[in-house]
């Protein structure tokens, strides 16, 4: 059930009944999904099929197709590093490790 309050807010009331607050201006709900993921919840997707709003405009804008798309228009290019040896960046210091090969396992014939 889903009932306009004022402007963009929205109760909606969930299947058991608990109701929930979405403001789609503000892209926000009582929930916190919406708020903390950036993505619309249930509660939003109702909401917004409700007022007839496009429910991909109320996605965060870090997961808009021009952000992704300027995140990859330049070449991702791979490292060179010497053999058996790797740079990692540990709590904001780089520290040298040292790898080695996987041990072979030995099978019996039988």
């Amino acid at each position: 059930l889903v009932r306009h309050i004022n402007g963009g807010e929205f109760e909606v009331r969930g299947m058991d009944g608990h109701p929930f607050r979405v403001d789609l201006d503000k892209k926000v709900c009582s929930c916190l999904e919406f708020d903390i993921l950036l993505i619309p919840c249930e509660h939003a997707v109702a909401a917004a099929m409700h007022s007839k709003r496009r429910i991909d405009a109320l996605v965060g804008e870090k997961f808009t197709r021009n952000t992704w798309a300027a995140a990859y228009s330049m070449s991702i290019n791979p490292t060179m590093v010497s053999v058996g040896v790797a740079q990692v960046l540990v709590g904001g210091a780089v520290e040298r490790i040292t790898t080695v090969p996987p041990v072979k396992c030995q099978y019996e014939k039988v």
